[in-house]
């Protein structure tokens, strides 16, 4: 080949800069890329919300409940995407269905909502605040039979065994754009609130250590990369909350956006919703396409009331992947409390007879009152709710710290509860 022809066949393969008036690789040659998808499903703080049921109001409520979710959660996974769900934590307290089962699962059998979590088959879970309450050992019970991982990098407990890991890395194919399913190493780890080690010391007895949220993250984030994390998730009970990170700051969301290296973040804890159009957008945070210093957050609300969904879009190239857009939504519960699948009678019938149970228990008269107790305006006046609570509480503490005398000064702090406010014009105490 002349010199002429060897040097344009050298700029058809490469290409000329003009302005530096030499050859250059063209970029396009060299990364060939190949472009695939992955949906990712979150449910956080279900509060052991299992059954479309208002426990407090004694009515069903198809608004609530995981049972209400599943249906809709098998037809996303049967769209064919590779699709993996996860939960936030805080999910084994915060009804009277809860407490039933805490103080009556008979030893040897699943609790109802680790089963369940089994049944609509779990990817990976992270622990809350909520799920200490009834102790560690209990904890450590429920989660024995749990069919997924349990991460978490920030608690650690001295009790014998273990509660969870530090990361795990889920191994999954993905379909791509040519036809053909790749491999995929999604790292999931979790996070909870510091003030866990704090909250119910009682309960504790001081065997639970919690660090920052965002110092664990940046230690725990370069290790999963070196352990062969493709993405990594971080599933973090914790709400979005101040922008600048302080020690120990229970709700991190914003400043844990700004950890290199992690692609996604589920939050939760303060039971909001995100995306959410309705809320102020920030140099920190666009709520209407749900980032948060432009990594992908989504918060599923409470109580079974909404399913996060994201739809990531990724991009292979070079060998490496990385996410190239996605697409966050909360989905609803299918809006009834009768069940209409095979799926929600098999969920229903794990925890049958633990509802009825507490029906009895609930539907038994314990007193009778002339006045109407009601937490309408609960958020700025004393109400008889929490002056009542507040009696039971101090009743309680005079029982057991038997070293108070009857003159001995107790404070008692309670704080409003189901006020309405976000969850509804259904969420008020009326008892007449």
């Amino acid at each position: 080949m002349g010199k002429c022809n060897f040097f344009w066949h050298a700029i058809a393969l490469n290409g000329y800069d003009a302005r530096k008036g030499c050859m250059v690789r063209m970029q396009s040659a060299k990364r060939s890329g190949v472009s695939g998808k992955l949906r990712l499903l979150a449910t956080t703080d279900l509060h052991m919300q299992l059954l479309a049921y208002d426990y407090f109001a004694d009515r069903t409520d198809g608004s609530l409940g995981l049972i209400g979710l599943a249906p809709r959660s098998a037809a996303l996974r049967a769209e064919g995407l590779t699709t993996l769900l996860f939960d936030n934590g805080d999910l084994i307290q915060g009804n009277p269905l809860a407490d039933h089962v805490a103080d009556r699962l008979p030893a040897g059998d699943p609790h109802p909502m680790i089963a369940a979590l089994n049944h609509l088959q779990y990817d990976a879970v992270t622990l809350g605040n909520h799920d200490f309450d009834y102790g560690v050992p209990f904890l450590q019970n429920c989660l024995r039979p749990l069919d997924c991982p349990v991460v978490s990098a920030n608690i650690q407990t001295a009790h014998a065994g273990t509660l969870s890991q530090r990361f795990a890395i889920l191994q999954r194919d993905i379909p791509c754009a040519d036809g053909q399913r790749r491999g995929l190493r999604i790292g999931v780890t979790g996070f909870g609130p510091p003030q866990i080690a704090d909250w119910d010391e009682t309960q504790q007895g001081g065997s639970v250590a919690v660090t920052d949220i965002v110092i664990a993250a940046q230690a725990i984030v370069p290790q999963m990369t070196a352990a062969g994390a493709d993405i990594i998730v971080a599933l973090a009970h914790s709400g979005i909350g101040a922008a600048q990170h302080t020690p120990r700051m229970e709700n991190a969301v914003i400043p844990l956006a700004k950890v290199p290296g992690i692609d996604l973040i589920v939050a939760g804890h303060t039971h909001d919703s995100f995306p959410n159009p309705d809320r102020a957008a920030t140099d920190a945070i666009d709520p209407a396409a749900g980032t948060v210093h432009g990594t992908p957050v989504v918060m599923a609300a409470a109580h079974g009331r909404a399913l996060g969904v994201v739809d990531l879009s990724l991009m292979q190239e070079d060998g490496h992947w990385h996410i190239s857009g996605h697409d966050i939504r909360l989905d609803h519960p299918v809006g009834t409390a009768t069940r209409q699948t095979p799926l929600q009678d098999t969920l229903h019938n794990l925890v049958a007879d633990a509802h009825q149970a507490t029906l009895v228990k609930m539907r038994k008269p314990i007193a009778q009152t002339p006045a109407l107790i009601h937490s309408y305006f609960a958020t700025i006046t004393p109400d008889l709710p929490q002056q009542i609570l507040a009696q039971a509480i101090r009743a309680a503490a005079h029982s057991t710290l038997t070293d108070l005398s009857d003159t001995t000064p107790l404070l008692v702090a309670t704080a409003p509860f189901r006020f309405g406010g976000d969850s509804g014009l259904g969420s008020y105490i009326a008892i007449q």
